[in-house]
């Protein structure tokens, strides 16, 4: 991850890095059960598409971020989801 890249640019403090990290597992332990229901639910074909395209959008929105607080709500998005292919 870029949390180091994404301090220098915004000048946060090391607690604020570690936040961006921590939701980002936040965003693994929740994706996992809300994208391994709806596999089981409409079938893994369609589970896996739902989660590509998630993580496609999510991914181009987080590389432009204009902020701290943008950037780490879609960390917590993209690895809801990229962490459950």
């Amino acid at each position: 991850m870029l949390c180091a890249q994404v301090r220098c640019e915004w000048g946060i403090s090391p607690s604020a890095e570690s936040l961006i990290t921590s939701i980002v597992f936040c965003g693994t332990m929740l994706g996992a059960y809300g994208w391994g229901v709806l596999g089981d639910a409409k079938g893994r074909r369609v589970g896996f598409a739902a989660t590509a395209a998630f993580t496609f959008a999510f991914g181009i929105l987080s590389a432009a971020s204009p902020n701290y607080f943008v950037r780490a709500f879609y960390c917590f998005a993209v690895h809801r989801t990229i962490k459950t292919l």
